[in-house]
């Protein structure tokens, strides 16, 4: 239920930045623009690249909020990979080259 509500705040979160930035673009074209042919362009034109900019972000924050939640690589508990990892000929041949040929 904590997961849900969080990815609820970082949904509305960016909806607010959306709107937010929206308001203030078309603010500043509003003040800077002379014709009001452009400036109907130009504030569609903001709206619809915020709004991709905005997507993008949410789509990077959504992407990392779920690895953190779900992650990809799981931890070995059991140290088997590393004592497989040790008796291999591939870990033997990789001492030569490495700072753990002193800890031997």
């Amino acid at each position: 239920m904590e997961a849900l509500a969080l990815f609820l705040i970082g949904t509305v979160t960016f909806v607010l930045l959306w709107s937010l930035s929206v308001s203030v673009i078309a603010a500043i074209l509003h003040r800077n623009t002379q014709n009001p042919k452009d400036l109907l362009v130009y504030q569609s034109m903001a709206k619809w690249l915020t709004a991709l900019a905005v997507f993008f972000m949410y789509l990077m924050w959504i992407s990392c909020y779920l690895h953190q939640l779900y992650p990809l690589i799981i931890p070995d508990l059991t140290g088997e990979i590393e004592k497989e990892l040790r008796e291999s000929e591939r870990y033997k041949c990789c001492l030569l080259y490495t700072s753990d040929a002193a800890d031997e």
